[in-house]
C-alpha cells in the first residue's frame, strides 16, 4: 500500500531524537563552532527538523577538539557510523553542501584535500585515493568505490561556487587530483566500449556502484556514470576559471558524449526505463586466444544507488517522459522494497531538482523527520530545506543568487534568515540575505549584508511578466531539468528588500490553486499528481498542472470571483498501462453549475464515454455560477486527468489541439508528413496565431511548414498546420525522438502559448529465434539442450525477422557463455561464435550456423548457459538461453534378490553359498562405459564372510536397456543364527559412484531380501533397510537393521508360492515424517485382505503384527493416506518383518 506524500503531521518524531548534548568521544580542548542560519515557517514541524539538523550538524564538528592520546583534530566533522571517530568520502562529497550553509568552509577544503592528496598513482592501489580518516587525519580505512572518485571532483567545483574560494580550483594538491580523475584515472579504468564511460573488470576488486552489496559485479554502473558526466561538466567549469578555455572546451564536448551515450544506449525500449548498469565482462580463451564475450547483461530493475543516482545526477537536460516516469518508478520500487537512511537522504535532493515538490516534501519527512544519528541526515536536511524546497543557490562566482519556491500545501510559507552567499575569501566577500516564500507565487529577499548581488527570482510556469515592487516587468522564459520556469533578474543592493510575484492578469486562473469544497473519494484527488502520487501523463505528454483523480470521483469548487469560461482537456492518465496491461474501462466526465447559495445544480457539460488513448476538450460558460461540481462516472479504479482546468474572468480565446495524423512511414532516409489540427473554442479571436514543429534530436530535419504562418483564428473556428519530417539515415534504429507542436498566441491580455509534447520511435527489426538442430532439445524442457561430449558440434539457429522492417546489413547471431568462477568455461571451445546473416527482409527468415566443442576434463553430470544473441552491428535485439548439459549415460541399479545355493532360498545360510542380485538400468541417452564392481567386508562380518571375487566388470548398457548381475559370497559354518553382516558394495558408472551396505541376517527370511515381483509407491523410490532418506529405519524411538520404507499411496507384490506359514514384524509412521503423516497399513494374501491396521498417525510408536501366511501364493503390501490429511508427510515402514 503506497504511504500518502503529503505528511501533514508526524505525531511521534520526538521519540526519534538524538541527544546531542553529550560529546560522542571523550573530548579535551575544543573550539565551540555555532551556525547564525535560521528558519521559520507557518509549519512548526519543519522549524523543529531544521533546528535538530542545526544542532546536530554543530554538534558533529570535530575542528580543534582531541582525543586521548591522539594529535588534535583537523578543522572536520564527522562523516560515519556513531561509533566512529572518522569521516568518510562519499558521506562527505554529500555533506559539504549543508556544511557549506553552517558556515563549515574551511572543513570542507581540509577533508576534499585529504582526500585528493591520498591519491596513490599505482596500478597496485588501483589509481584510488583513501576511503575515510579519522579526525587527526589518519588514514582510517581503504574501499575503493568509483563514483567517489568523480563525485570529489563535482562537489569540489560546488563548493568553489558556492563559496567563491579560488583555493578550490587553484590549490595544487586539489587540481592536480582533478586532472589525474579526468584523464588518467579514467583511462586506467578502462573504456571497454570506447564510450567514454569509466567500467571495472569484475577482478579488479572495486566497487563499480556505491550499492556495495550487489550481487550483479558490474561492469559499469549508473551512478558511477552519471558521476563521471558531473564531474567532466565540472572539470570543463573548473578549466574555464583557470583560464584554460580550449580545454574546457574539450571536456564540454566530452560530457556532451557522455550524454549522448546516456541518452541511445542506456534506456530500454523493452522496459522503458533507463539501464543501471552492465554486467558484461570479456576474457580470452586460453585455449584458442579467441577473445570470448559472456552474456551482457544490461538490468534496469530497481538497483538502489545505481538507480537513484540517474535523476540526480542527469540533469541540466529536458530528458522529458523518460525520465519523469524514471523518477516514478524510484520512488514506487523504494515503498516496495524499502532502502537505508543514509540512500534515503539523496531523495529529497533530486526530487526538488526535477521540480517535484510533493515527494520532495514526502522523502524529506522521511530522512530528516526521523532526526536518526547519522551525520548525513542532519547535514543534508539542512541542505534539502534551503537549496531543495526553497530553491536557494548562491553562486559567489557570478555574484548572484537564484530563489525557486517549491512549497506544500502543508508549508504555508517559509523564511531563513543569514543565508551565505559566498564566504569570507570569495573576491566579493560575503553576503547574507533573509528570503521569504509566501507559497510558491511570492518571493522576498533582503540584502542583510554584503555588497551588491544580483537576484534572480524564478517561478514555475510560463509567465509573460512578473510583478517586482507591485510593477510589472517582462519576464523571461527558460528550463529547468525539463520544467518551464519564469525569471526576472533584481540588483540586490546593500541593505535593500525586493519582492518578486507571479501576476495574476485577471484571465485563467488554474483550479489547482483555488480552495476546493467537498471531495470524494477522499486521498485519492489531488493536485497536479494522478491519484498514486505520481506525475500525470497523457499521450506520453507530462501534464505540469490540472486535477487528478479516479473514474468515479466529485470535486466540488465554489467561485469567490466572477468567472466567465471553465476550460480543462479531458482523459485517461498513462500510468494503468505501465505494466502493459489491456484496459477497457470507459469513464464518462461532467460539469455542473450553481448559482448563489449551491441550490440546484445544472449540467453544463458530459463527454462521451472515453476509454485509454480518448481525450475530450472542456469549454463551458460559467458566468453567474458560484459553485462548480466536476464529475467522473465509470470505474472507480481507473486514474482520470482534468488537465490544466482553469476558469477565466472575462472572455478570451482558448486554444485546442486535435488528433493529429501522419503520412508516410517514419523512418531513416524518408520524409513523413503531420498534420495538426486546431481549434479556438474560446469567445475571443487568437491573434498573431502560430504554429511551429519544435524537434529535439539531431536526426530529425523539419523540411516544410505548411500553412503556418502567423494569422487570426476567430472564435468557434478551427485550421489545420502540416509539416514535413526527413529522418536522417543516420538515426540509430530503436531511438526516441522528442518532438512538440507549439502554438503561440495574443489576446487583449499579452502573448501566450501552449504546447503538445510527443515522440516517435525509429522502428527496428524484431527478431525470434528458433534451435533447428545439432543438439537434443529435451523432451520435458524445451530450454534444455543435450549434446554429444567431446566432439564438435554444429547448432543451427532460425532467426525470423517479425518486424515490418528489415534488418541491418550487419545483422549477426553470435553464441557466448557465461564465465564460471571454476575456470571450467575454458574446456567449451566455440570453434565458430558467430555468423554474419546480412539483412533479413521483413517476415523472412535465416539459418544461423555455430560450432563448440567441450573438451575432455568436463564433468559430464555438469551444465552450462549458452547464450543465442542476434544485433544489428550496433546493439543487442533479441537473446535466447540454453542450459546445455552433454548426452551421457544415467545409470540406476535396483536390487533384485538374495538367494541360498542349491535351495535357492531367499535367505543367507551359515556353512552355504548365496547370491545378490541387482538389475542395471541405464536411463541415459549414451551407452554405458563397462561398469566397475568393487566389494569388501567391514571388519565385524570378516570372521565369517569370505567373497568368492572383489571386482566385477559389468558390459555396457545401451540406453533404455537393463542389465542383470551378481556377487557371491559364502558364510562361515559356525556362524551363529540371526548374526547381522555386513558386504560393501562399490558401483562406479558413468563417472559417478554408487556405494551401499548390504546387512543379511544369518538364517533368517526377511522381507527386505525377497525379490518384489511389483511395487506401487508415493515416492520416486522405496527405502530397502534404509529410510525414505537413508537413514536407519526409525519408528519411535525403535531402530531396525532390515526392513521395507514406502510412502502412501504404496502397494508391494511378493510371489511366495506356498513357501511360508507365518510373517512377523513392526509397522507405523517412520520418524522422517516427524508429527506429520497418517496412514493405514493392510495386508492381503492372494486377493484377500487378512488384515487392516487403525489409523496411525506420527506420534504414535510401533505397533506388532503377526499374520498366518499358510498356503498363500502371493503376498500384497498396502499402505494408504488414512483419509485423514492426505498423504503429506505419510512416510510408512514394514520394520523388522521376517518370513517363517
Amino acid at each position: 500500500m503506497m504511504i500518502p506524500i503529503h505528511v501533514a503531521r508526524w505525531a511521534t518524531i520526538a521519540s526519534c531524537a538524538i541527544a546531542t548534548s553529550t560529546p560522542l568521544l571523550a573530548l579535551e580542548e575544543e573550539k565551540k563552532t555555532s551556525s547564525k542560519l535560521r528558519l521559520e515557517s507557518g509549519n512548526q514541524e519543519l522549524v523543529e527538523w531544521f533546528d535538530w539538523a542545526k544542532a546536530r550538524s554543530i554538534d558533529l564538528v570535530q575542528t580543534h577538539k582531541s582525543t586521548p592520546n591522539r594529535p588534535v583534530h583537523v578543522p572536520c566533522y564527522w562523516g560515519s557510523y556513531a561509533h566512529d571517530p572518522a569521516f568518510f568520502a562519499r558521506d562527505i562529497y554529500h555533506q559539504a553542501a549543508g556544511g557549506h550553509l553552517l558556515g563549515l568552509d574551511e572543513e570542507n577544503l581540509t577533508m576534499f584535500k585529504l582526500f585528493a592528496g591520498s591519491l596513490v598513482k599505482d596500478e597496485s592501489k588501483n589509481y584510488f585515493p583513501a576511503w575515510s580518516f579519522k579526525f587527526w587525519g589518519e588514514k582510517n580505512s581503504r574501499f575503493d568505490e568509483l563514483p567517489a572518485v568523480f563525485e570529489l571532483v563535482h562537489r569540489a567545483y560546488e563548493q568553489y561556487r558556492l563559496s567563491g574560494d579560488r583555493r578550490w580550483i587553484d590549490d595544487p594538491v586539489l587540481f592536480d587530483f582533478y586532472s589525474f580523475a579526468m584523464t588518467d584515472f579514467v583511462d586506467q579504468h578502462y573504456c571497454e566500449d570506447d564510450d567514454g564511460v569509466a567500467d571495472i573488470p569484475v577482478n579488479k576488486g572495486i566497487h563499480t556502484s556505491y550499492f556495495e552489496f550487489e550481487q550483479e559485479k558490474l561492469k559499469s554502473a549508473a551512478d558511477a556514470f552519471g558521476s563521471q558526466y558531473r564531474a567532466t561538466l565540472a572539470y570543463a567549469s573548473i578549466l574555464e576559471a583557470r583560464g584554460d578555455s580550449d580545454g574546457a572546451k574539450a571536456f564540454q564536448q566530452k560530457a556532451n558524449a557522455l550524454l549522448k551515450v546516456f541518452q541511445t544506449d542506456w534506456y530500454s525500449q523493452t522496459t522503458q526505463r533507463y539501464v543501471r548498469g552492465i554486467t558484461r565482462t570479456h576474457w580470452q580463451h586460453s585455449h584458442t586466444g579467441a577473445s570470448m564475450v559472456n552474456e551482457e547483461s544490461r538490468p534496469t530493475d530497481f538497483g538502489r544507488e545505481n538507480s537513484f543516482f540517474i535523476p540526480l545526477k542527469f540533469i541540466g537536460q529536458d530528458l522529458g517522459v523518460p525520465m519523469e516516469d524514471y523518477i516514478d518508478f524510484v520512488h514506487a520500487s523504494t515503498y516496495q522494497n524499502g532502502i537505508n537512511i543514509e540512500a534515503r537522504t539523496y531523495y529529497p535532493e533530486f526530487m526538488y531538482l526535477h521540480g517535484r515538490a510533493a515527494m520532495g516534501w514526502h522523502w524529506l519527512a522521511h530522512s530528516l523527520g526521523t532526526k536518526d544519528k547519522y551525520p548525513e541526515v542532519a547535514y543534508t536536511g539542512v541542505n534539502n530545506i534551503i537549496s531543495g524546497m526553497m530553491g536557494l543557490e548562491g553562486d559567489a562566482i557570478e555574484r548572484r543568487v537564484c530563489t525557486l519556491p517549491m512549497l506544500v500545501a502543508e508549508v504555508p510559507w517559509v523564511e531563513v534568515q543569514h543565508f551565505p552567499v559566498g564566504s569570507k575569501h570569495a573576491p566579493g566577500g560575503q553576503n547574507e540575505l533573509t528570503v521569504r516564500h509566501e507559497g510558491n507565487k511570492q518571493t522576498s529577499v533582503k540584502n542583510v549584508s554584503g555588497a551588491a548581488l544580483t537576484w534572480r527570482a524564478r517561478f514555475y510556469g510560463q509567465h509573460k511578466e512578473l510583478l517586482v515592487d507591485g510593477k510589472k516587468q517582462k519576464a523571461t522564459s527558460s528550463m529547468r531539468n525539463g520544467k518551464s520556469l519564469s525569471y526576472v533578474d533584481v540588483t540586490l543592493a546593500p541593505g535593500k528588500q525586493h519582492v518578486v510575484a507571479t501576476v495574476d492578469d485577471g484571465r485563467w486562473t488554474s483550479l489547482t490553486d483555488l480552495e476546493w469544497g467537498s471531495v470524494s473519494p477522499e486521498g485519492k484527488v489531488k493536485r497536479d499528481c494522478n491519484p498514486g502520487h505520481y506525475t500525470m501523463v497523457m499521450d506520453g505528454q507530462v501534464i505540469d498542472r490540472g486535477i487528478g483523480t479516479t473514474g468515479s470521483s466529485t470535486i466540488e469548487v465554489p467561485l469567490l470571483d466572477d468567472y466567465a469560461l471553465f476550460a480543462a482537456e479531458v482523459g485517461h492518465d498513462a500510468r494503468l498501462n505501465r505494466k502493459g496491461e489491456v484496459r477497457h474501462e470507459v469513464v464518462c466526465f461532467k460539469v455542473m453549475g450553481s448559482k448563489e447559495g449551491g441550490g440546484d445544480w445544472n449540467e453544463l457539460y458530459q463527454s462521451e464515454k472515453l476509454g485509454q488513448g480518448e481525450r475530450a476538450q472542456v469549454l463551458v460558460d460559467v458566468r453567474g455560477k458560484k459553485r462548480l461540481k466536476l464529475i467522473t462516472e465509470g470505474d472507480g479504479n481507473a486514474y482520470v486527468n482534468w488537465v490544466d482546468a482553469r476558469v477565466c474572468k472575462a472572455s478570451a480565446p482558448c486554444l485546442f489541439f486535435g488528433e493529429m495524423t501522419w503520412e508516410g512511414t517514419f523512418e531513416p532516409g524518408k520524409t513523413t508528413s503531420v498534420t495538426v489540427p486546431f481549434a479556438n473554442r474560446g469567445t475571443e479571436s487568437a491573434l498573431q496565431t502560430q504554429i511551429q514543429c519544435v524537434v529535439r534530436s539531431p536526426f530529425v530535419k523539419v523540411t516544410a511548414n505548411k500553412g503556418g504562418g502567423a494569422f487570426s483564428l476567430p472564435a468557434g473556428k478551427e485550421a489545420s498546420v502540416r509539416f514535413d519530417l526527413l529522418v536522417s539515415e543516420e538515426a540509430p534504429a530503436d531511438t526516441r525522438l522528442p518532438i512538440s507542436v507549439q502554438a503561440s498566441f495574443a489576446d487583449q491580455s499579452g502573448a501566450h502559448r501552449i504546447e503538445r509534447k510527443f515522440s516517435k520511435t525509429l522502428p527496428r527489426a524484431a527478431f525470434s529465434m528458433k534451435f533447428a538442430g545439432g543438439a537434443k532439445v529435451n523432451p520435458n524442457d524445451s530450454k534444455r539442450l543435450q549434446m554429444p561430449p567431446y566432439q564438435e558440434v554444429e547448432l543451427l539457429v532460425d532467426v525470423t525477422n517479425d518486424a515490418s522492417v528489415a534488418s541491418a546489413e550487419g545483422t549477426v547471431l553470435a553464441v557466448s557463455l557465461a564465465k564460471r568462477g571454476d575456470g571450467k568455461h575454458e574446456l567449451i571451445d566455440l570453434v565458430k561464435g558467430h555468423d554474419a546473416l546480412g539483412r533479413i527482409e521483413a517476415g523472412a527468415s535465416k539459418q544461423a550456423k555455430v560450432v563448440l566443442k567441450v573438451l575432455e576434463g568436463w564433468r559430464l553430470e555438469d551444465s552450462f548457459d549458452l547464450f543465442f544473441t542476434v544485433s544489428d552491428g550496433k546493439s543487442m535485439i533479441a537473446r535466447m538461453k540454453k542450459r546445455c548439459s552433454l548426452q551421457q549415460a544415467k545409470i540406476r541399479v535396483s536390487y533384485l534378490r538374495t538367494q541360498t545355493q542349491g535351495k535357492k532360498v531367499p535367505m543367507v545360510a551359515a556353512g552355504k553359498m548365496s547370491r545378490v542380485s541387482y538389475l542395471v538400468h541405464n536411463e541415459g541417452e549414451l551407452a554405458s562405459s563397462p561398469l566397475k564392481l568393487a566389494l569388501s567386508v567391514p571388519e565385524s562380518s570378516q570372521p565369517y564372510v569370505k567373497l568368492k571375487q572383489t571386482e566385477l566388470t559389468i558390459d555396457p548398457v545401451e540406453p533404455g536397456a537393463s542389465r542383470e548381475f551378481s556377487f557371491d559370497f559364502s558364510v562361515a559354518g559356525n556362524t551363529p543364527a540371526e548374526t547381522e553382516l555386513e558386504i560393501k558394495r562399490v558401483i562406479t558408472a558413468a563417472g559417478k559412484t554408487i556405494e551401499r551396505l548390504e546387512c543379511f541376517q544369518v538364517g533368517v527370511v526377511c522381507l527386505s531380501d525377497l525379490e518384489i515381483k511389483s511395487l506401487r509407491n508415493g515416492f520416486n523410490h522405496i527405502g530397502r533397510d534404509k529410510s525414505l532418506f537413508s537413514i536407519p529405519l526409525s519408528i519411535g524411538d525403535q531402530q531396525w537393521r532390515k526392513g521395507i520404507a514406502v510412502h502412501a499411496q504404496s502397494e508391494l507384490v511378493f510371489a511366495l508360492d506356498e513357501k511360508y506359514r507365518a510373517m512377523s514384524g513392526y509397522i507405523g509412521v517412520g520418524e522422517t515424517a516427524g508429527d506429520g503423516g497418517s496412514v493405514k497399513f493392510e495386508v492381503h494374501a492372494d486377493g484377500k485382505a487378512i488384515y487392516t491396521s487403525k489409523l496411525i498417525e506420527g506420534n504414535e510408536g510401533p505397533e506388532r503384527v503377526e499374520l498366518s501366511l499358510q498356503g498363500v501364493k502371493e503376498l500384497k503390501l498396502i499402505v494408504n493416506d488414512g483419509g485423514k490429511n492426505g498423504s503429506n508427510s505419510d512416510h510408512a515402514d514394514w520394520a523388522g518383518f521376517i518370513l517363517k
